[in-house]
């Protein structure tokens, strides 16, 4: 009797025991796909304009178009993107080969209005939002960035879909070698 106990015991404390495991696993995993927006991913003191006339002048010599990304420290689907940018191998190729990347803080929604104005109001898309230009500091596209989320019932994962942003890159990339 003691020993079925014993087992009984033994067997209800290995199975506790897997079930904590793989629960701390789980969250593991979340949090390291977990995005916060502690860290300040827009210059909140930058000139944007002053940005923008640099990233043209070195868009010239190199031949690399522009991507400006508006937002703020306060959007986490900004931090996604970003995120995905740097940390997504072929996507940061990409970007570093092809691309200046001007990110420019709009505050709340209240900074750089000269700004939205210039580039045919892409505020109102919602944030983030992109503008190319081409190497001489013409608009050439503006996306909205919710297109390029992964579809709800495709599924669960949150985010940027990388298979997305990197067809939006490549479309408008001067210089892309696959």
């Amino acid at each position: 009797m003691k020993s079925s106990t014993f087992r009984t015991t033994y067997l209800v404390s290995v199975l506790l025991l897997c079930l904590v495991f793989m629960v701390s696993c789980e969250k593991k995993e979340n949090d390291k796909n977990k995005v916060t927006r502690k860290d300040k991913i827009y210059d909140e003191n930058a000139d944007a304009k002053t940005d923008i006339s640099n990233a043209i002048i070195i868009a010239k010599q190199s031949g690399k178009n522009i991507l400006l990304m508006f937002g703020g420290n306060w959007c986490v689907w900004c931090h996604r993107l970003h995120q995905l940018f740097n940390e997504n191998e072929d996507i940061n190729k990409i970007l570093q080969e092809s691309y200046i990347l001007v990110m420019i803080d709009v505050g709340k929604r209240d900074k750089n209005l000269d700004l939205n104005e210039k580039y045919s109001n892409p505020f109102s898309l919602g944030f983030p939002v992109l503008v190319i230009l081409d190497k001489e500091g013409n608009q050439i596209h503006t996306q909205e960035t919710g297109s390029l989320e992964y579809a709800k019932e495709e599924t669960a994962k949150k985010g940027h879909d990388p298979e997305r942003v990197m067809n939006l890159l490549k479309t408008w990339a001067p210089n892309y070698s696959n």
